[in-house]
């Protein structure tokens, strides 16, 4: 009896995710969290790209803010700037990224760290981390 009284309770279960199952609202969750992941991957290529070919600077870190996002224990941390390059004044700019742990030491206001930037638009910053600033 027991046996049968919990596959009863089984195909209860069943039959109510049977009336709730909603597949077309879970491709269209897949599909949007694809796309957000898509665009997450395009922004690291970027900044990937940016910190090889982007002109190198110091910068001053003027202040940071944790995300709440981690990534393999890395957390993402959205740290205020003022760059200063070789060839021009000094300006503001704001890098969003992951910090490898080793890192998260250097991170003060205060501290500075190594930077590479576009020169088209200064707005575009990367952190180059384990470079001396």
């Amino acid at each position: 009896m027991g046996f049968l009284s919990s596959l009863r309770d089984l195909r209860r279960q069943a039959d109510e995710i049977d009336r709730t199952y909603d597949p077309g609202a879970q491709l269209r969750q897949g599909l949007a969290a694809m796309q957000q992941m898509r665009q997450q991957l395009a922004g690291q290529q970027a900044t990937a790209h940016l910190a090889t070919t982007g002109t190198p600077a110091t910068a001053t870190i003027v202040g940071l803010r944790q995300t709440g996002g981690y990534v393999n224990h890395a957390p993402l941390v959205e740290i205020r700037l003022m760059v200063t390059p070789v060839d021009r004044p000094p300006f503001p700019a704001t890098h969003t990224g992951l910090v490898p742990p080793v890192y998260l030491g250097q991170l003060r206001p205060g501290g500075t760290v190594a930077v590479r930037y576009s020169p088209a638009d200064p707005n575009s910053v990367a952190v180059v981390w384990g470079q001396p600033a």
